[in-house]
């Protein structure tokens, strides 16, 4: 279980130590911005500290 929830938005600038995110679009969505694929994995300092939660389409990363 994560211990908190941060949006891209707000991790801007930070390091955090581990991450969990998820590029599934939000209901409604047909997708979402290029910052909120690149932020996240670049907020922590190993790829190795950032995993992603589950599947997603890969047509979210090639719409981008």
């Amino acid at each position: 279980m994560p211990l908190c929830v941060i949006t891209d938005y707000c991790s801007q600038g930070s390091t955090i130590s581990k991450a969990i995110c998820d590029f599934t679009p939000p209901p409604g969505q047909k997708n979402s911005s290029f910052q909120s694929k690149y932020i996240p994995p670049s907020r922590v300092r190993s790829m190795a500290d950032f995993a992603l939660w589950g599947a997603f389409d890969k047509r979210v990363l090639e719409e981008l």
